[in-house]
């Protein structure tokens, strides 16, 4: 996950996109897959995008 990923998927908040990719690299060391990572910070950050 990259910050071009969220841009990808409309994350606008630009600002908090450090804290995101820090939640999304603990989603990948999870084992989680690309999409399920997206789903959850969509839900967890409360992004109403793409």
């Amino acid at each position: 996950m990259t910050g071009k990923d969220l841009i990808n998927e409309g994350f606008e908040n630009h600002q908090d996109y450090s804290k995101i990719l820090s939640l999304a690299y603990d989603y990948q060391l999870q084992g989680l897959n690309k999409e399920v990572i997206i789903r959850r910070l969509k839900n967890e950050t409360g992004c109403h995008c793409g």
